[in-house]
């Protein structure tokens, strides 16, 4: 299945063309554009990966075109990422493999690494990255925080400094205390999440257990609250033996740079489910959140009405002080009726909005094509680019 997909900045849609339907990585390149990277595969392993850069026009920037980084091996498609260094160059990685370019397109270094999901800048030319170790005589798996440098070196050693949580790392997010460290944000195996805040050195900084956020949370993700804290989203399930789950409704919860909680205890109600058949959403799954660059932030998320097959994304914006800006329950901001669950990313608009980008491929649609579908919020929640964005492809 061939996808012609694009990268819209400003209001421009540059297309690519793809042989393979995968999630590309997009960052910011800090100037207005963003730099991409995707995968062509080629059928059974061969897979060749890309990296474009794309101005806020629209235009290619680099003269040759789209770089190539690697021909040798197939990446796992949903785990090619890409990140800033927060000095304009990106590093791209995927399952073993990292490369970092300049702002220009060359290939500064390739190397063998361990990065994973939620890599962040660590504001220097390098990133910080969670990492989970598993434990052959504790028949367990310990969490820890990795440090790539610049040059590709990992200065806190290849595992990292320990952290206060156990787990996998698909259950870690990290996010910049704008001061060299991070928040390290964990759901364990009893459905409870705490944080812990690390230092540029690698030191932790809040009580060694790390700050409790919540009980009885799913899927959950994290944002910057512009002060060196964290906001924090999540489904709240209530799982009971011998009975279904009750929820998930989604709430959001602040800690400060000091590790304090700053909302009500139980957190913030973003949208809380409602009897399926409702005019408001029912099940509110998959979480994702940014910055308002106020102390706030933009929080959005998936539900699906089964009668008939509908999935719609909401939003909602709640301020620094946990007060919800827009109405209750969240606004309906994309919807297409089918049974095919949407993919979606967001990132900050910088200008106290959001951009989103939302790829589906409902069977339903003549001629088995997958739709990606691009979405500018306002910070007032007006759809900028009208009703479920632009058509992409």
């Amino acid at each position: 299945m061939a996808l012609t997909a694009a990268l819209c900045t400003a209001g421009c849609c540059y297309p690519f063309s793809l042989s393979y339907v995968g999630y590309p990585g997009i960052t910011s390149d800090g100037s207005g554009g963003a730099i991409a990277t995707y995968e062509i595969s080629k059928g059974g392993d061969e897979s060749e990966v890309y990296v474009r850069r794309i101005g806020a026009d629209g235009s290619a920037l680099w003269p040759n075109g789209d770089i190539l980084i690697s021909t040798d091996q197939k990446p796992e498609s949903e785990q090619l990422e890409i990140v800033t260094d927060g000095l304009g160059e990106v590093i791209v990685y995927w399952v073993g493999q990292v490369t970092k370019l300049d702002a220009e397109g060359n290939i500064l270094w390739q190397k063998e690494g361990k990065l994973s999901y939620s890599t962040i800048t660590d504001g220097s030319g390098g990133v910080l990255s969670p990492y989970s170790i598993y434990s052959e005589e504790e028949k367990a798996r310990s969490a820890s925080v990795l440090r790539m440098d610049s040059d590709g070196n990992f200065p806190w050693g290849e595992k990292g400094v320990s952290m206060p949580f156990s787990g996998y790392m698909q259950t870690l997010r990290l996010i910049s205390d704008g001061a060299g460290g991070a928040i390290v944000v964990q759901r364990n195996t009893n459905y409870q999440i705490f944080a812990q805040r690390i230092n540029s050195e690698g030191d932790t900084l809040w009580r060694q257990e790390g700050v409790f956020v919540c009980a009885n949370a799913d899927d959950f993700e994290v944002a910057s609250d512009g002060s060196g804290g964290v906001i924090i989203t999540w489904m709240h399930v209530v799982y009971s033996e011998g009975a279904s789950p009750s929820g998930p409704d989604l709430y959001a919860q602040r800690v400060d740079a000091e590790g304090n909680i700053l909302w009500q205890p139980e957190g913030m109600p973003i949208c809380v489910g409602a009897p399926a058949g409702s005019l408001v959403p029912a099940m509110p799954t998959q979480p994702r959140i940014v910055s308002d660059g106020e102390g706030g932030a933009i929080i959005i998320w998936k539900d699906h009405h089964r009668r008939p097959p509908e999935f719609c994304i909401y939003a909602q914006k709640i301020d620094s002080e946990g007060n919800i800006q827009w109405p209750k329950d969240g606004m309906q901001i994309w919807h297409l009726k089918t049974n095919q669950s949407p993919w979606y990313k967001m990132v900050s608009d910088s200008s106290g909005g959001a951009v989103i980008v939302v790829w589906c491929d409902p069977a339903e649609i003549a001629g088995e094509r997958g739709l990606l579908q691009a979405l500018r919020l306002h910070s007032t929640g007006n759809n900028i680019w009208g009703d479920n964005g632009v058509l992409v492809s």
